[in-house]
């Protein structure tokens, strides 16, 4: 309960949860006593952008697990959507439990939330695309809008502005 990841055990096809710690209702903003009730009702958190993904790479998990063989980890990264419209990214890896008749019964797993990270790479992928448009660029004025778009855009500055040096006259313009 002391963690910022949600912990779970489930069954094999994820019709109940034995476990799921407090962290869950941090990530997506959802009750555990509702996904003890309804197993499945996680789903309607995931972004629907990448719902479809998830439900495939869940049912081949899923398969593996009740046909005995599956992988050592199944691995996830999908976004969350809580109910008041933040999202959330998470990466999420599932772990067969075995038990002493050497058969899958139970699927353990982590989920973190990965929203800072992803919002550094994101915010870096910007840096990026704007420093290669500003170095493709050749007329000053476009580079000056480049600039604003990513003052704006990428850093969040509520104003910005470009100030040109004109030569003739000695001012900042």
């Amino acid at each position: 309960e002391g963690v910022n990841e949600a912990i779970y055990i489930a069954t094999t096809d994820m019709s109940e949860v034995i476990y799921i710690n407090s962290s869950y209702e941090e990530i997506w903003g959802r009750s555990v006593n509702e996904l003890y009730e309804a197993p499945m009702s996680f789903i309607e958190g995931i972004h629907p952008d990448d719902r479809d993904e998830y439900l495939q790479k869940m049912e081949e998990m899923r398969h593996g697990m009740q046909n005995d063989t599956p992988q050592d980890t199944y691995e996830f990264q999908y976004r969350v959507v809580q109910p008041d419209g933040e999202i959330r990214w998470v990466d999420a890896t599932g772990y067969p439990v075995w038990n002493v008749d050497n058969e899958v019964h139970r699927i353990a797993g982590v989920i973190r939330d990965v929203t800072e990270r992803k919002q550094r790479e994101q915010t870096l992928d910007t840096f990026r695309e704007t420093t290669r448009q500003l170095v493709e660029t050749e007329s000053e004025i476009r580079a000056s809008d480049i600039a604003v778009e990513a003052g704006t855009d990428v850093l969040d500055f509520q104003f910005a502005s470009v100030h040109l040096h004109d030569k003739s006259s000695g001012v900042l313009e």
